[in-house]
This record gives C-alpha cells, sequence and structure tokens, in this order.
C-alpha cells in the first residue's frame, strides 16, 4: 500500500518563475476586464483599439492573426465595434477583395480612456511595490519578453 503524505506539514516546492508569471498576468487581466466591463467593453475589443492605436489602419485579417482571433470570431467582433462606431471597415486600396480597419474619432478617444484605465489597474497591482523593485521588475520582464 503506498505510503500517504500529510500535505498540511509536507514542504511544498517553490512555484516556477512560469507560474507566477501566469498567476500575476491572470491576477492583472482579471482586474483589468472588470474595469473594461465597468464601461461595457469586453477585453478583445480593447486590444483591437489598443492594437489600432499603436499602429494605425490594418488589414482586418492581418489583425485577427496578431490578436489570436480567428477570423469568423474576428468578423463578428469587428461587426460590434462597427456598431459601436468606434471603427470602420474599408475595402483596402491595395486588395479590395480585403477589407481594413480604421479607428474613428470616438474610437481614439475610447482607446486613450483605456490606455489610461490600463496604466491605473497597472499602478494598482503594483501598489504594494517599493519604486525601485516596480523598475527592477518592468526591466527583467522586458529582458523576458525580448
Amino acid at each position: 500500500m503506498p505510503e500517504t503524505v500529510d500535505t498540511a506539514t509536507a514542504r511544498r516546492p517553490e512555484p516556477g518563475t512560469g507560474r507566477l508569471l501566469r498567476l500575476a498576468a491572470d491576477r492583472f487581466s482579471d482586474r483589468l476586464a472588470g474595469a473594461l466591463a465597468d464601461r461595457g467593453v469586453r477585453p478583445k475589443d480593447h486590444a483591437v483599439l489598443a492594437t489600432l492605436v499603436a499602429q494605425g489602419p490594418s488589414a482586418q485579417q492581418a489583425l485577427g492573426e496578431q490578436l489570436g482571433i480567428d477570423r469568423t470570431s474576428m468578423v463578428g467582433l469587428i461587426d460590434q465595434l462597427e456598431e459601436q462606431g468606434w471603427v470602420v471597415r474599408r475595402r483596402n486600396p491595395a486588395d479590395r477583395r480585403a477589407y481594413r480597419i480604421e479607428l474613428t474619432e470616438p474610437g481614439v478617444r475610447l482607446a486613450v480612456e483605456l490606455a489610461t484605465l490600463e496604466r491605473q489597474v497597472d499602478e494598482d497591482l503594483l501598489a504594494g511595490l517599493a519604486a525601485a523593485d516596480r523598475g527592477a521588475l518592468g526591466r527583467l520582464l522586458d529582458l523576458l519578453a525580448a
């Protein structure tokens, strides 16, 4: 019969870096999703708007691929963003079979507001860290993300 271990007193292994990064990312994502929901915005909406602010008008298919959103879901997502008045879908002048997605003025204003909101969620998450620790964390994450 296998020996049982008292889990209350057993020495637990330290969580690995990947697990800790995932837990921190999940915590941030959950907080951001809640803050976005308070404004009637979904995380995927925010991702599209933020990407368009960062890189300008984009082909719908390329935008979906970049964000990891399948073609069918992307069509519905862009339909909803267009209904809200945040983006417009135009024929791509380089390829008339494709669409290019562009931000509208209300979309730009919302994207700027959401970027500020995201920074606030970041600040709240990191509030317990000293300024030097925040800087060190940022530098280390930059190294890992490169």
